[in-house]
């Protein structure tokens, strides 16, 4: 038995993961095709999850933007 992770990451971000755990190995077609179907489910999290992420961003940025700042 093994199991599968994927991780779709751009840079140091997680963006998407996901992974299936149980699989036999005595079939490593089968693992293959199990394999490419979680990366795309990893890649589809990362979709997404893209907007989420995006929104996040933008309001740190204006967070940092619109903070009072003291004598430099």
């Amino acid at each position: 038995m093994l199991g599968i992770i994927a991780t779709a990451r751009l840079g140091n971000i997680v963006c998407g993961y996901a992974s299936l755990w149980g699989i036999e190995s005595d079939s490593l077609d089968y693992v293959d095709d199990i394999a490419r179907e979680i990366a795309h489910e990893a890649a589809s999290n990362a979709d997404r999850n893209r907007d989420a992420m995006i929104r996040h961003r933008a309001e740190q940025i204006t967070a940092l933007a619109t903070a009072p700042r003291g004598n430099v």
